[in-house]
Formats: structure tokens, C-alpha cells, sequence
């Protein structure tokens, strides 16, 4: 801030002349000194004869250009203004040539950097939305072309209450509240006698107060640029986010019955961000200060979610004060608003500290900035560069999570202090050991805050790490030509070949070679380890073991050798698990194995289908069916699910694997299926009808209502389940079963034919 000192200055000096001019306006100044620094509008409403126009010109009309003279639109609306009046004359030219409309923007608002727009609700209700979306746009359409004004802050006057505009046109204020950021009222009285006898004097000098004080355009442009670099950090908008949740409720719930004057649209609170941004920058003229908003600098968002005016016991005095009564219901309006966003303001703030204080708590950041001294007493240099990596390795994880910015520049410097304090210690000798330990180190400094301190301990590393080097070169090199000859083996070999590797410049052509060499024998050692009998166990525990080494190598030679192919290994581990398995061992499971990890390539797909229609095929096993599960619709489920037990251990395979099973196997289920279903309706049959159909009754009913329940009519005529069979078995008509198919579709016939006859001598029972 201190190359613009003398712009807030200037800013700080004009805001204080006004003041001294328009005694008891203080909250309107600060209001419009927002909405100047934001570049928004402002809406003045008051009684006649309270100096809203004379504070209008005086604020927008003391903001020069370089020519001494302000870029100021002023009109009064009459209800028989037109678009003319307030967009700019009709260019008759362009009218007469083209028979388009154009309008001269330089002649009218958006043609200025301000306007001032006196008695705005006097004009009718087209001109006022016309009016309005120029404000919010601060373009104007005009035909194929969009033209961009320069108008930046428009103040709008009114001496009607606002009452008697949404009582004319409800829609209008709507209208109003969502485009026009800021609010005032200007009451008629003041709240202490000595300002009245002050107007009086200042009346003996000049009708209208008179400020001499004037502000460049130019400082303020510069003050206005910036407005969009101030900070908001994310708990300041959390806190903002908890006051709006609090305050719209609280400003709908006014008890006068008056209809609220702020629209909560989303329009209004990307407004209030760059309110609170304008807010940073105003205090900014008055102290030195960060531009970085904090939840304290919500409070002056007062002047954007209430009416501004009186405040406090000014405003208990000027409502004691005052008469009318529909003044009483704007000014007890204001105090509603002000009361309300006072309340939801202290709520936020509450729940914000408590929300810091609980975050401080989570982070620990007593115990580590304990830790952090410590480190800075010393000790042995394996020691402190162990705990060097732990303490590393938590703050790491902690500025990964979102915080609140107090807490993560505490965390920063404690980073900071870590290197420091290991700075002296990476010059002297280190051995192997503490070398591992050291490169470790700046891959925990990964916030961008940290750049600076990760590259200066990175070099300090590097300066200590020519034997790192050397060794790194020589064990990759063993590596290569003498692979481990275990999964684990590798696994356990590569570990510390990746993290010699880390601490090595990407740019060193020769470990760049190593690296290559390492992760291509590695991958070929894993491969051929996997291949050969009894090298891939079958069962499951095993198999998992295995994994997880393989895991292991592959997370490390990635490490080593990134984006390197290891497909061929996975393919060998899988299809040396399907080979692994003896035929008394279940395929499914393994199947499921694989599948979960993600090992089911076309070729291993293709070895298990092979392994299923290997197996022996055992016969099906078909369950019976109890007349209550008959009854109840528990058949009908168990059938759904598919026959426990009635589909063999490579029949599920296949069927996973989306295989036709084929052959004999096929037949075996339609057989089982109807092997069920004949018991299913033999139960439901000896249950509903043992001697044939009962007389007419209410016994009849209760059959067939149990007939229903049991879901045997719905699968077959519903659901068409004996036409889905009997078309299997007729696609199986022509191969080598055909003449087992005959018989099951004459099966099928019988059984179709027995339920019709049943069904329907119970439904001719019933009458």
C-alpha cells in the first residue's frame, strides 16, 4: 500500500469533508465509498427536503477527470421521461440511412463515469426496467452491435418510502434489490440537537453545504484496481456463507408486515464478495493493512445486506423524534435490518472461532511447534534427521488437507524452521545412512509455498549426495545383472534402488540409464519368476501373498522407471493362478479373484472358459419345495436367484464370463429348472386342491388369493417363463440333444397343461 498512500489519502481526505459537510451521514458516505470502490449503485430514499440530492452531487460531482471536471449524468424523472432522456438522443442519421434506431451513448448515462438519477420512481414502470438493466449491464444493445458505456456508479434518489413503491408495484423493488447493491435512508431529523444548530450556521454561508475538497479520478481508478486483488480465503467465505444462511430468514421475519428490501439471489451474493473486497480496500486507506480479508472485515457488509442510515441510539433518537408514521415504518424497517444482520453477524463470527479453534486442536500445532524445537537442539545426525522426516512428513500432511490461512502460514514457518535448522547439518560428512535419510527430506516440501525451501535443501542433498550416487549407480547395476530370484526378493531389492533414485537429479544421463536398465530387469525377473509349474500358488491366501509382493515390486519400479509397460507380469500372474488350480478346486472363486483385481484380460478369460468346460460335469442337484415355501413366494425367489446348487461350479464360470455353456450342460439346467417347477406346482396343487375344487365360497377365495400370492401364475402367464424354456429347447431341437430336448418340451407341455386345467377349475369354482 505504500506506493498508493497518496491515493488513500486522497480518498480518506475527500470521505472526511464530506462527513464534516453532511453532519449525522456518516453510514451513507461510508455506503457510497463502498459503492464507488466496487463499482456499484446505490439507491437514496428519505422525505423530501433531506439533502439526498445535495449529497448525491457533492460526492459524484467532486470526483474529477484530469480536466478539473467531473464525468457526471444528472437528470430528474418525470413520468413523461423516454429512453431519450436518460440513454442518449436518437442519432438521426443512422436513423434516416439504415431505418435502425441508434442512440448517442455520449450524451447520456453510460456516456459518463457517473450519474445521478433524481426522484428514479417518478418515471413509468417501462422506463425504470429499461433503466435498470442499463445500470446492471452498462452496455447497450443497439441492433446488431453491443456498445460497452463508461459508467461505473450511479446514485438513484427517491422521496418516496419504499412501502409506497411495493404497494404501486411489488415487482419493482424486486427488480431494484437485485441489480442496485446498496440501500439508504435518509431520515428527515437528526438525532442531537448540536447538528441542527450546526445546519443553521452553515445556512448563514451557503444554501447547500459546500465541499471544497475534491478527489482525482485517477486515484481513485488506481485504488479501484485493487479491489480484485484482494484475498479471500475459504473461512472467510464459510463465515460469509453461515451469515447469509442466518440473515435471510431474520430479514424475512420483519414484524411490521413490511415486505424486506434485499433479494437473496445469487446475483447478490457474488456482489457482497466484491463488497467485502471494496471493504478491505476502504479500510486499507484508513491503516496500513494486508489486502487479505478476514472474518472481522464482515461486519462492514452491514451497509450491503441493511439499509444504511441512523444507527444505534442515533437511530432510537430519530424515531423518538419523528411524526409520520410512515417514516416510523421505514426508520423501524432499518432498525429491524441493522438488529438482524447484527445477530446473524455475531452467530457467524461465533461459529467461525469455534470452527478455528477446532481445526487449531486437530492440527496439533502445540505439539509440533514443541517438536520443531526440539529439532532445533540437535543430537546425533541420524537421529535429528529422523525426526527431521517425521516432523517433515506430518506438516506434509497437514497443509494437504484445506485450513484456515492463519493455520497454514503457522505450519509454513515451521517447515521453514525444519530446513533451517538442517541447512548446517547437509554440509558436513554424512554416511550412507543418513544420505538415504536426507533424500527423503525435500519430497516432503511439496506445497507451493515451500518452492523456494524445497529447492535450497534439494541442492544442500544433492551437494551431500555424490556418494548416494555412486552407490545408487553401482547396486542398480548389480541389480540388473543379478536379479533377486524371489518375487519378494525384487521387491525388497528395489526398495532402497527407488528412493536412492528420488534424490537424483532426472537430468543425470547416466542414473537416467540405470533407472531404465533396473525397471526393465526388474520386469523381466518378475515375469519369469511368475512362469513354470507350482510358481503361482492356487489357493486363495497364497495367491494374496503374492499380490501384494507383486504390488509392492511394481509400485517401486514405477518409481524407478515411470509409465513402464507391466502387463506381460499381470497376464503371467493371472494365467499362473488359472493353471495353478487342480480340478478338485473351485474355478468360481478364483474367477472372483481375479476379476476384483482387475486381472481379467481377454486371454485369461479365455484360459478359464477353457478350464470350465474341462471339468468333469457333476448332475445337477434340484431342491425340493415344502408347501409353505410354495405358498409364500419363496419358491418363486429361490427360483429367481437361480437354484442353488442346480448350476455347477464351471456352469457359473461360464455364465460370469458371458460363455454359452453348450452341449449337455444346457439341457441339465432346463431340465433342473423344470424338475423345480414340477415340484413347485405339485406342492401348490396338494395344498390348494388335494380333492379337486372346492364349492363356491369364500374357501375359494382364500385359495386363490394364495394361488396368487405364491407368484407361480405371475412367472408363467406374466412373465412368460414357460415360453422362455420351451424356446431354449426348441433352439436345442436340431443338435446332438435333440432328442432329449423332444422329451423335456413334451415335459413342459404336460406340466403347462396340468397348472391350465388347475387354475382354471378354481376360477370356474369361484362362479
Amino acid at each position: 500500500m505504500s506506493d498508493l498512500a497518496p491515493d488513500a489519502r486522497a480518498f480518506q481526505s475527500f470521505l472526511e469533508a464530506l462527513q464534516a459537510a453532511f453532519l449525522e451521514r456518516d453510514a451513507v458516505l461510508e455506503q457510497l465509498a463502498l459503492a464507488l470502490l466496487a463499482r456499484e449503485h446505490v439507491l437514496l430514499t428519505g422525505p423530501p427536503g433531506t439533502a439526498k440530492s445535495a449529497l448525491a452531487h457533492a460526492v459524484l460531482g467532486g470526483i474529477v477527470e484530469e480536466d478539473g471536471k467531473p464525468s457526471l449524468f444528472t437528470r430528474q424523472l418525470t413520468e413523461g421521461a423516454v429512453q431519450t432522456d436518460l440513454l442518449g438522443p436518437v442519432d438521426f442519421k443512422v436513423l434516416t440511412e439504415t431505418g435502425r434506431t441508434r442512440h448517442i451513448l455520449e450524451e447520456g448515462m453510460l456516456g459518463h463515469r457517473y450519474a445521478f438519477l433524481d426522484e428514479i420512481f417518478d418515471g413509468r414502470d417501462m422506463l425504470l426496467r429499461a433503466v435498470l438493466n442499463a445500470l446492471h449491464e452498462r452496455e447497450l444493445k443497439q441492433g446488431p452491435s453491443v456498445e460497452r458505456g463508461l459508467l461505473e456508479t450511479a446514485v438513484l434518489t427517491s422521496n418516496r418510502f419504499l412501502s409506497e413503491v411495493v404497494a404501486r408495484v411489488p415487482e419493482l423493488l424486486l427488480a431494484f434489490a437485485d441489480r442496485i447493491a446498496f440501500r439508504a435512508f435518509v431520515p428527515s431529523g437528526f438525532a442531537r440537537p448540536e447538528s441542527r444548530r450546526a445546519l443553521l450556521h452553515g445556512a448563514l454561508r451557503a444554501r447547500t453545504p459546500v465541499v471544497e475538497v475534491t478527489l482525482p479520478r485517477s486515484a481513485l481508478a488506481r485504488l479501484q484496481a485493487l479491489v480484485p486483488e484482494v484475498e479471500v480465503p475459504p473461512e472467510v467465505l464459510d463465515a460469509l456463507e453461515r451469515l447469509v444462511d442466518v440473515l435471510q430468514p431474520a430479514l424475512a421475519a420483519d414484524a411490521s408486515g413490511e415486505p424486506g428490501t434485499r433479494l437473496f439471489s445469487q446475483r447478490t451474493l457474488v456482489r457482497a464478495v466484491w463488497a467485502l473486497r471494496g471493504a478491505v480496500v476502504r479500510d486499507a486507506c484508513r491503516r496500513e493493512r494486508a489486502l487479505r480479508a478476514t472474518p472481522e472485515d464482515l461486519r462492514a457488509l452491514g451497509l450491503f445486506f441493511a439499509t444504511a442510515g441512523p444507527e444505534g441510539e442515533a437511530l432510537e433518537a430519530v424515531i423518538a423524534h419523528t411524526s409520520d408514521a410512515r417514516e416510523q415504518v421505514q426508520l423501524s424497517m432499518v432498525r429491524h435490518e441493522q438488529r438482524s444482520f447484527a445477530e446473524a453477524l455475531g452467530r457467524a463470527l461465533a461459529e467461525t472461532r469455534a470452527a478455528a479453534e477446532a481445526e487449531a486442536r486437530a492440527l496439533e500445532l502445540p505439539t509440533l511447534v514443541a517438536e520443531t524445537e526440539r529439532l532445533e537442539g540437535g543430537g546425533a545426525p541420524a537421529v535429528v534427521l529422523s525426526r527431521a522426516v517425521a516432523l517433515l512428513g506430518a506438516l506434509r500432511g497437514r497443509l494437504a488437507r484445506p485450513m484456515r490461512a492463519e493455520h497454514r502460514a503457522a505450519l509454513l514457518a515451521l517447515a521453514g524452521q525444519v530446513v533451517r535448522t538442517l541447512e548446517p547439518l547437509l554440509r558436513g560428512e554424512l554416511d550412507e545412512t543418513q544420505l538415504r535419510r536426507a533424500a527423503e527430506l525435500p519430497p516432503l516440501l511439496d506445497a507451493p509455498e515451500l518452492a523456494a525451501e524445497r529447492g535450497r535443501l534439494a541442492d544442500r542433498v544433492r551437494q551431500a549426495g555424490v556418494a548416494t550416487r555412486i552407490r545408487f549407480l553401482e547396486e542398480a547395476r548389480a541389480f540388473s545383472e543379478t536379479p533377486p530370484a524371489s518375487v519378494e526378493g525384487v521387491a525388497q531389492a528395489l526398495e532402497p534402488l527407488s528412493r536412492w533414485s528420488a534424490s537424483l537429479s532426472h537430468d543425470d544421463v547416466e542414473a537416467t540409464g540405470a533407472r531404465e536398465r533396473a525397471g526393465r530387469a526388474a520386469a523381466e525377473a518378475l515375469q519369469l519368476l511368475l512362469t513354470g509349474a507350482g510358481a503361482v500358488p492356487g489357493d486363495a491366501a497364497g495367491f494374496a501373498r503374492l499380490r501384494a509382493s507383486l504390488e509392492r515390486a511394481a509400485d517401486r519400479i514405477h518409481r524407478l522407471r515411470p509409465g513402464l509397460d507391466l502387463s506381460p507380469v499381470a497376464r503371467t500372474l493371472a494365467l499362473g493362478h488359472v493353471a495353478a488350480l487342480g480340478t478338485d478346486e473351485p474355478l468360481f472363486p478364483a474367477l472372483e479373484r481375479l476379476e476384483a483385481a482387475d486381472l481379467l484380460s481377454d486371454e485369461v478369460r479365455a484360459a478359464l472358459a477353457t478350464a470350465a468346460r474341462a471339468r468333469p460335469r457333476a448332475p445337477s442337484s434340484v431342491p425340493g419345495v415344502e408347501v409353505e415355501e410354495a405358498l409364500s413366494g419363496e419358491a418363486y425367489r429361490r427360483y429367481r436367484a437361480g437354484l442353488d446348487g442346480a448350476d455347477s461350479d464351471a456352469m457359473r464360470v461360464l455364465r460370469r464370463l458371458g460363455e454359452d455353456p453348450a452341449g449337455r450342460d444346457a439341457l441339465d439346467d432346463v431340465a433342473a429348472r423344470l424338475t423345480y417347477l414340477r415340484r413347485w406346482y405339485d406342492a401348490l396343487h396338494d395344498a390348494l386342491a388335494p380333492h379337486g375344487a372346492p364349492p363356491a365360497g369364500p374357501e375359494t377365495e382364500r385359495r386363490l388369493a394364495s394361488l396368487v400370492t405364491s407368484r407361480f401364475p405371475a412367472l408363467v402367464l406374466k412373465e412368460s417363463e414357460f415360453a422362455r424354456i420351451d424356446a431354449e429347447l426348441q433352439s436345442a431341437a436340431s443338435g446332438p440333444a435333440a432328442r432329449r430336448a423332444q422329451d423335456l418340451r413334451a415335459e413342459l407341455a404336460a406340466l403347462a397343461d396340468g397348472f391350465g386345467t388347475f387354475s382354471r377349475a378354481l376360477l370356474a369354482a369361484r362362479g
